[in-house]
């Protein structure tokens, strides 16, 4: 059975929220930017640490950042 919870995120998640922000804008923003734009401002993102470092910052610091977790 599969284990499924609301939890306070914390920084170790960065980079599944990071892929979920990707997949998101793929779908909201796919009329306003291509599929390589949306892709490559990602990359950009993924591949910047210091982007990656205040992005766990954040996670971090905000008490109103929850993840969907199962397993």
């Amino acid at each position: 059975m599969e284990n499924k919870n609301i939890r306070r995120a914390v920084a170790s998640d960065e980079p599944i929220t990071l892929d979920i922000r990707y997949k998101s804008w793929l779908k909201a923003y796919n009329h306003i930017f291509t599929e390589d734009e949306i892709h490559n401002h990602f990359q950009v993102k993924t591949n910047n640490e210091e982007y990656r470092k205040t992005s766990r910052e954040r996670i971090e610091q905000n008490p109103n950042y929850y993840v969907y977790s199962v397993d």
